[in-house]
């Protein structure tokens, strides 16, 4: 697998094509400068192996910033509109096939997990795409002109198996971890692809 790095915002993305990867985005919206200090620190420094030096201090601090999206109570909160979330889910899967295979994902009011494997292009192509066509379409179901998505995400090369299985679960339990259900299952908008239903001891591995 050819390791090609692209720089976005002086943040380092690894990116290979037929690549699998967490990713997170998020709507255009304020971060406190802490909380995005620490997160583009830890991102810099992180390692994309779970066993390296600097995942421990990566992980609690994209916790950190995570925490901050599931909890913060200042808007904009765009995508709890039901006719938003319906439309972003089903770019996702029209997608899912011809650009990469759809893992999971979750959707939540202010931003949104997925893991993707199988790329058929660069990422960022697929990401530049993906926001760009429901960012236009979330603007007019709204009535309203700008940014809708923050140009900035955050992604991660998954390379074994517990890497994998430890986003898979952390997508999919983001509402449980808000506080919003008390079982994955029942969110509208997380997904979970049958095949990995079936494959992974999801249930066992630790976040």
């Amino acid at each position: 697998m050819k390791t090609t790095i692209i720089y976005r915002r002086s943040l380092p993305h690894i990116q290979p094509k037929n690549g699998t990867f967490f990713v997170t985005f998020r709507l255009k919206m304020h971060i406190p400068e802490h909380i995005k200090k620490k997160i583009q620190k830890a991102y810099l420094g992180k390692k994309d192996d779970r066993s390296a030096p600097g995942w421990s201090a990566y992980a609690e601090h994209f916790r950190e910033f995570d925490n901050f999206l599931d909890f913060t109570r200042t808007g904009p909160h765009y995508l709890s509109d039901t006719e938003i979330s319906e439309m972003i889910k089903e770019s996702f899967h029209y997608r899912d096939g011809k650009e990469y295979e759809l893992v999971c994902y979750t959707i939540m009011s202010n931003h949104v997990h997925m893991v993707i494997a199988k790329t058929s292009r660069y990422l960022f192509k697929i990401m530049h795409s993906l926001k760009r066509y429901t960012g236009y379409l979330a603007n007019k179901i709204l009535g309203r002109e700008g940014p809708f998505w923050q140009s900035e995400y955050y992604d991660h090369l998954i390379r074994n198996e517990d890497d994998f299985y430890y986003h898979v679960k952390y997508t999919i339990e983001n509402p449980v971890k808000a506080k919003l259900v008390t079982s994955w299952e029942d969110w509208t908008y997380t997904y979970l692809s049958e095949k990995y239903k079936k494959v992974g001891p999801i249930a066992n591995r630790t976040i």
